[in-house]
C-alpha cells in the first residue's frame, strides 16, 4: 500500500479525469450547477481515501465509484427532471406567465466545450452529454441510471460496475437490460432535443437575426423568424407557450416589459445546440446582469423552439467558459 505522500499530487491525479467525472455527474443529475458541486463533494471523499488505494492506477475507478454513488445520495431528494414543453400542456396567449417554481424540476444544458476528452471521438462525446439524451435518462430510476453509463458510456465491465456499485454482475446485467429497453422507449420523445447538424449558412444567418431582434427588443422581428409551430419556454417558470401569437405576447407582456434589455454573449453549443448567455439590464440601467442560457432550435431559417433556462449561476460559469475561449483566441 502507498503512502498519500508517496503519490503523485490529488490535483496532478484527477486532472485528466475531471471533464469526464463533470459530464458524468451531469448525466447522472441532469444539472451542471448540481454536478459540479456534487464532483467537489466526492473528489473531497476521493482524495481522503486516497491511502487506501493500492496502486494509482485504481485512482479512476475509485473517482468513478465515490463520484456516482455521490450522485446517488444527492438524487435521494430529487425528483425527475423535464422541460415544460415535456412535462406540461401549452398555455394561451392571454395567460399570465407563472411564478419561478422549482429549478431541480428542470434539466440544465451541459456547455459543448466541457464536453469529456476521454471518450472516441468529438463526436461521442458530444453526444453523451446533449439534451435529447439527458432528458430520456430521467425516464431511468437512478440505480438504472447509474448502471447504464458505467457500463455503456464510462465503458467498465459488468464485474467492475458491481463492484462500485455494492451488487452482483447477476443484479447489474439484470439492471442495465431493463435500463435498456426504458432508454429506447424514452428517446421516441426525445429524439428532437438535440443535437443537431451543423448549422447551415441559411440556418446561421436567421440565428444571427434571431440575436439581433432580441437584443433591440424587437419583438415584431422575433415573431417572424417563429415556425408555425415554435414553442417557448423559459424553466423554471413552468407555463410554456406555443405559435408566434401566443409566443410574441409572452416576450412583449413578461420578458420585454418594463424596457427591460438584452445583451447575448454566444457560447458556441449547449447540449449540442446553438446557445447563448442572456445578460439583462431593467429599464433605464446599463447594468448588465448574467441572467440565464438561452437554446435556440432552427431549421429552415425558422426558429422552432427556444428555452430559457433561467439560472444565474449557470450562465455565470457559461460566461465564464465564452471569455476564457475569446481569451485564448487572442493569444493565439
Amino acid at each position: 500500500m502507498q503512502a498519500a505522500s508517496a503519490l503523485p499530487s490529488f490535483e496532478n491525479l484527477v486532472a485528466p479525469h475531471r471533464r469526464g467525472l463533470l459530464a458524468h455527474c451531469y448525466r447522472m443529475l441532469g444539472s451542471w450547477t448540481d454536478a459540479e458541486d456534487v464532483l467537489q463533494e466526492a473528489l473531497l471523499k476521493a482524495w481522503q481515501g486516497l491511502p487506501e488505494l493500492r496502486e494509482t492506477a485504481a485512482l479512476r475507478s475509485w473517482m468513478y465509484q465515490v463520484a456516482t454513488n455521490a450522485c446517488l445520495s444527492a438524487l435521494r431528494a430529487h425528483q425527475a427532471r423535464s422541460v415544460p414543453q415535456l412535462a406540461s400542456v401549452p398555455v394561451g396567449a392571454d395567460t399570465h406567465v407563472g411564478a419561478f417554481g422549482e429549478p431541480d424540476a428542470w434539466v440544465e444544458p451541459f456547455p459543448d466545450a466541457e464536453a469529456p476528452d476521454d471518450m472516441a471521438s468529438a463526436v461521442e462525446a458530444r453526444e453523451s452529454v446533449a439534451l435529447g439524451f439527458i432528458l430520456a435518462l430521467q425516464h431511468l430510476p437512478p440505480k438504472q441510471r447509474a448502471v447504464l453509463l458505467l457500463s455503456e458510456v464510462v465503458g467498465y465491465r459488468a464485474a467492475e460496475v458491481a463492484e462500485m456499485l455494492g451488487g452482483s454482475v447477476t443484479a447489474v446485467n439484470s439492471a442495465l437490460a431493463r435500463a435498456r429497453v426504458t432508454l429506447e422507449r424514452a428517446r421516441g420523445d426525445t429524439s428532437d432535443w438535440g443535437p443537431v447538424p451543423a448549422l447551415g449558412e441559411e440556418d446561421r444567418r436567421a440565428l444571427e437575426r434571431y440575436r439581433a431582434a432580441w437584443e433591440a427588443g424587437d419583438v415584431g422581428a422575433l415573431v417572424a423568424l417563429l415556425s408555425k409551430e415554435a414553442t417557448f419556454s423559459m424553466p423554471p417558470i413552468s407555463t410554456w407557450y406555443r405559435g408566434p401569437r401566443a409566443a410574441g405576447a409572452a416576450m412583449a407582456e413578461h420578458v420585454f416589459e418594463g424596457g427591460r434589455h438584452f445583451k447575448t454573449v454566444p457560447v458556441v453549443a449547449a447540449g449540442g445546440m446553438p446557445a447563448f448567455v442572456l445578460l439583462k439590464a431593467d429599464g433605464g440601467s446599463e447594468r448588465y446582469a448574467a441572467l440565464g442560457v438561452q437554446l435556440v432550435w432552427i431549421r429552415r431559417g425558422k426558429v422552432r423552439r427556444v428555452v430559457s433556462f433561467l439560472v444565474p449561476k449557470m450562465a455565470e460559469r457559461f460566461l465564464k467558459l465564452a471569455q476564457r475561449r475569446v481569451s485564448r483566441r487572442r493569444r493565439v
